[in-house]
């Protein structure tokens, strides 16, 4: 962990991951058919770990595990796949 390039990209990654929590969090606001809304509840539970209800408890928990996995799931497969990212040729 102490390469500071890949701190920052993993870091990164974990902000994509939580900005598309945000995302779909934000979806569901217009959502009218309850039928839809059931049916996206689920997918957010599934898709993305510690969502449980619309919550604000729920809802933080989910934003925060969503960027530590997706930050832990970048700096795995940084480790694994030395130079992925850097310059081909």
């Amino acid at each position: 962990m102490k390469n500071p390039k890949l701190m920052r990209h993993a870091a990164l990654v974990g902000g994509v991951a939580l900005i598309l929590y945000v995302l779909c969090l934000a979806y569901r606001l217009v959502l009218t058919d309850p039928q839809l809304v059931g049916l996206h509840l689920l997918s957010l539970r599934l898709w993305f770990p510690g969502f449980q209800a619309m919550d604000i408890a729920s809802m933080l928990w989910g934003g925060l595990l969503s960027f530590v996995y997706g930050f832990v799931a970048a700096w795995i497969f940084h480790n694994v796949h030395k130079d992925c990212c850097g310059v081909k040729g």
